[in-house]
């Protein structure tokens, strides 16, 4: 039995270690596919990056070739509407100035009326004030007042009773 058991033990431990050595050949494997698709993703990355620089390149001339063009024509329509945009400034600085009067004008009757608003309000929130702090007072007053007569009717009672015991 017990050489038995060894024989088992034995073949489990060859088993476990051809185990081990299929997990590592296929650990290995696993490792160098995956070093295979990173250069085959960092290649790609190259030659991707490398079109795009050329696409820039292309660009780049092609806009600078256009707006050498473009620079040149508005170059002549700058100059040509130079003159018509300055006379358009002086009437609109004209106009501008009258309308900046009236504004103005416009303005100072607004804040004149803000101003004479804001009085009233002032004006009616003190009124409001005062009327509940006259409530108030009266009230406490009259507060005031029953405390007094009950704290004299307790004396009365209190005066009433020594009497009575008094007899």
């Amino acid at each position: 039995a017990e050489a038995r058991a060894a024989e088992v033990s034995a073949e489990a431990e060859a088993q476990a270690l051809a185990a081990e050595a299929w997990a590592r050949e296929i650990e290995e494997k696993c490792r160098r596919e995956r070093e295979a698709r990173i250069e085959a993703a960092a290649l790609a990355a190259t030659e991707r990056l490398a079109a795009l620089r050329v696409e820039e390149e292309n660009a780049r001339e092609a806009a600078e070739a256009e707006f050498e063009a473009r620079r040149a024509a508005e170059e002549q329509a700058a100059e040509e509407a130079a003159a018509q945009r300055l006379q358009e400034l002086k009437d609109a600085e004209e106009a501008a100035a009258a309308r900046v009067a009236e504004a103005e004008e416009e303005a100072r009757e607004r804040v004149a009326a803000e101003a004479e608003r804001v009085r009233l309000e002032d004006e009616r929130r003190r009124a409001e004030a005062a009327a509940e702090l006259r409530e108030t007072e009266a009230a406490a007053t009259a507060r005031i007042e029953e405390l007094r007569a009950a704290e004299q009717a307790a004396r009365d009672r209190a005066t009433e009773e020594a009497a009575a015991r008094a007899e």
